[in-house]
């Protein structure tokens, strides 16, 4: 999540109140290419911010037995290119995956640039969950009950909601919760397709991701797409908005990103 997330709270609730920005979803409405026939027509317009050479085909589509293998988890760092949004031109985004030490086959940490930490632990020895995630930047904690995950088995066209608590704590006082609210997800699992990013060609299969928090009164919203290569993880998104699971501090405009290189390479 990823495992990426959105959040409400911002730098005012530190000193003492709340504000929200509504997210919209800002597509772009350049001509289509020959490749984004093989999309679904609601997803098209924002693939293809991922540049008109990255899609080369549809493939068949796996059911994902072992979501836990689709994640990416081996030790080191991941290095992201922008292609497009408020960061195009910014040359990378560094993501260091870190095995917990005491349980390095089942648990994991991503850590996304310098700020963002999501903990992610294999579920049943196949599924995925995304249950934690700490801001740094901004002095925040948050836990998601029951946790992000991809259900084990799912097949090409499937769309899966979970409603997660989230229970927010200030890391100067871990102890004590700060603020409490819900997260709704719905997730589809659009199709399979080979992709090419400047780390290579992958086989991936594509997640769409909605994402709808509320604390409150206050509300969030945010749109992303995930194309994840088996044994690497995330080689591309499409992301509303980059933001910590409760931080959203202005609209930007939607971005993509896509995988340069990673341990392996």
């Amino acid at each position: 999540m990823d495992v990426s997330k959105l959040s409400i709270i911002d730098s005012a609730a530190r000193a003492g109140g709340l504000s929200v920005i509504l997210l919209g979803l800002i597509l772009a409405f350049s001509p289509l290419h020959a490749s984004d026939a093989l999309l679904p027509n609601d997803v098209k317009d924002a693939i293809q911010l991922l540049g008109e050479d990255f899609l080369v085909e549809s493939i068949s589509a796996p059911d994902l037995v072992r979501p836990a293998e689709w994640v990416g988890r081996s030790e080191g760092e991941y290095y992201f290119r922008y292609v497009s949004g408020d960061d195009h031109g910014k040359h990378e985004q560094v993501e260091l995956h870190r095995p917990d030490p005491d349980n390095p086959h089942l648990a994991w940490s991503r850590h996304i640039g310098e700020t963002i930490i999501e903990e992610i632990t294999v579920v049943d020895g196949q599924g995925i969950s995304i249950h934690t995630e700490t801001d740094i930047e901004h002095g925040y904690r948050v836990e998601i009950h029951p946790g992000l995950s991809i259900p084990v088995g799912s097949a090409k066209g499937d769309v899966w909601k979970a409603d997660n608590t989230l229970t927010v704590f200030d890391l100067g006082e871990p102890n004590k919760v700060a603020y409490t609210g819900s997260m709704t997800s719905l997730q589809r699992y659009v199709g399979a397709y080979r992709v090419k990013v400047p780390a290579g060609l992958f086989d991936t299969v594509l997640l769409e991701e909605d994402y709808k928090i509320r604390i409150g009164p206050l509300k969030g919203d945010d749109v992303r797409y995930v194309f994840y290569a088996k044994g690497v993880g995330v080689v591309a998104e499409v992301e509303g908005i980059r933001a910590s699971a409760l931080i959203v501090f202005r609209m930007k405009e939607k971005s993509a990103k896509v995988l340069e290189r990673y341990p392996s390479k």
